[in-house]
């Protein structure tokens, strides 16, 4: 039995279907044509045996004398193994070569990453990295990481620490910025309170400096509220008119608070109909190979056969172990076919939407923590082709800003 199945191995055999009438007279026929048929099963005119592949031709005769259907299930064997073998060198190449390929660009960092960066630009650090030897590309063993950090911190005033960590491909740059005292101005400097912007003055308060505007004067954006001068009333008279003499101006720094109602106002339109864009369900997919800064389409190279489209990115990344960083990634982008639609809106809808936009505008304007007096909607327009709604905000806040000035007038 056991050299039987090792004989089928070796030369190969095929499982066949043989469907008609006459399926007894097929059987009797192929044993005189030397063709040997094994674990045969038969059922309601269908017949399934298994039979040498090399004598597979000699069935034609008996398939034309008993008008019956055969057809090959399974192929068997060693032949068979090989044959497929043999088409798919290609595949088998190309998947060596891969191998290879891997290996080698895992040697190689192809990825980097900037993070904890709030001031500066990740351009600029980009720039300075390529220059200390740390690019797309470049070797990991020639790389300095303890000098590109120490560079680094040398060549960036902001930077108070840098840390290099390189896993599989990828270099993750770490950057910690100093935490620079804000701008402060010397008391000493002169400088002039002027309006931050245009309002109604309800306070004012002169604590150092002499005040040029009154309590309920609107003033413009950049006007003078307090001008930076000390005047001081020198003692003694004019000898030639005997009066007493002009006070001294001196420059100094102004200090107060200039309170006022500020305005602010925003409009929006909303028409009846408003054109959007509508999936369809039609999709187009593009499959490439990510390796370092190169790209290689796999599938989808040609156009997207889309006007109108939306895009969806999917990242597959590929690491050589388990816990390393990915040295390829696959990446699957999908696009979905998007059409023009509208949508109809009622006035009332149209109104609602046009309040919503437009309170929104206007409070993103608003200074963070500023006392709100009042808001006032006004419907501005209302028909046929759509809302026009005005919001006006009320607020109390400080406007004084101080602007420094080089010497005294």
């Amino acid at each position: 039995m056991l050299g039987r199945l090792i004989l089928q191995q070796l030369f190969g055999y095929i499982r066949i279907r043989v469907e008609g009438r006459h399926l007894e007279r097929f059987i009797n026929l192929a044993t005189v044509e030397g063709v040997v048929l094994w674990n045969i099963n038969r059922s309601r005119g269908v017949l399934v045996a298994q039979m040498w592949a090399r004598h597979f031709k000699r069935l034609r005769p008996i398939v034309r004398k008993t008008r019956c259907r055969v057809r090959i299930e399974k192929k068997i064997g060693l032949p068979f193994t090989l044959h497929r073998a043999k088409n798919r060198q290609i595949l088998v190449v190309g998947l060596v070569i891969l191998a290879v390929a891997l290996y080698v660009f895992s040697n190689f960092v192809w990825f980097i990453e900037v993070v904890g960066l709030e001031n500066l630009a990740e351009e600029e650090v980009i720039a300075e990295l390529t220059e200390l030897g740390l690019q797309p590309g470049s070797s990991k063993p020639g790389i300095d990481t303890d000098m590109i950090e120490e560079e680094l911190a040398l060549r960036f005033k902001e930077v108070s620490w840098a840390g290099i960590t390189i896993s599989g491909t990828k270099a993750t740059v770490e950057i910690v910025e100093k935490t620079l005292p804000p701008d402060v101005v010397d008391p000493n400097t002169p400088g002039h309170l002027v309006a931050s912007k245009r309002g109604l003055i309800t306070t004012l308060i002169a604590l150092q400096g002499t005040p040029v505007v009154k309590e309920g004067s609107m003033v413009e954006e950049g006007q003078l509220l307090i001008e930076g001068l000390r005047l001081q009333q020198q003692p003694g008279e004019d000898p030639e008119t005997g009066e007493p003499l002009p006070p001294l101006a001196s420059p100094v720094q102004a200090r107060g608070i200039a309170r006022a109602r500020v305005w602010y106002s925003e409009e929006s339109f909303v028409p009846l109909t408003i054109p959007y864009q509508q999936v369809t369900g039609e999709t187009y997919t593009r499959v490439l190979l990510r390796i370092g800064g190169s790209e290689v389409i796999v599938v989808g190279a040609g156009e997207v056969p889309f006007v109108l489209y939306q895009q969806d990115e999917e990242a597959k990344p590929i690491s050589l172990w388990r816990n390393d960083k990915p040295i390829v990634e696959i990446i699957m982008t999908t696009f979905r076919e998007l059409k023009e639609a509208e949508e109809a809106l009622t006035l009332d809808e149209a109104e609602i939407r046009a309040r919503d936009f437009v309170q929104s505008a206007v409070y993103s304007r608003l200074p963070e923590g500023v006392e709100v007096l009042g808001k006032e909607f006004e419907v501005l327009q209302r028909d046929s082709k759509g809302v026009r709604v005005r919001l006006t905000v009320e607020t109390l806040e400080d406007i004084a800003r101080l602007e420094v000035t080089e010497a005294g007038p």
